[in-house]
């Protein structure tokens, strides 16, 4: 069980081994993308590809993806087609968890919607005297 900090404007999330070969077995992995105060992160799958499963309540392999890692608002499973989603803070949640079954996994991008605040922004007037 492993959480990776992502903390860039814009990026790519891939799950491990994709596009070249299938994901591992029993893997559960979380990634928490944290943009600045005042701005949102969009998310949108650009494949999705998990093993077959016939109801995904018990899907040994699937993507949940929410606005924290405690109550997520979206599980994905088998060849699902996940819509974007849009946080309502500056963080979102991609916890990513297998079973026995493999396939080629997933591949999203992220980008932080909004401007950030002006302390986040250089100051044009600054001149440091050397």
């Amino acid at each position: 069980n492993k959480t990776i900090k992502v903390t860039s404007q814009e990026g790519y999330i891939y799950s491990p081994g994709y596009p070249t070969t299938s994901y591992p077995t029993y893997l559960n992995c979380t990634w928490m993308v944290e943009v600045q105060p005042d701005q949102t992160v969009d998310i949108s799958f650009l494949a999705f590809q998990l093993s077959y499963t016939y109801s995904c309540d018990f899907a040994p392999d699937y993507v949940q993806i929410g606005n924290t890692n405690r109550t997520y608002e979206y599980k994905y499973c088998d060849q699902d087609d996940p819509g974007a989603f849009m946080s309502k803070g500056n963080r979102a949640w991609v916890h990513f968890r297998t079973g026995r079954g493999r396939n080629r996994g997933f591949w999203l991008y992220y980008k932080a919607v909004g401007e950030p605040t002006a302390a986040d922004q250089p100051n044009p007037n600054y001149r440091q005297e050397g």
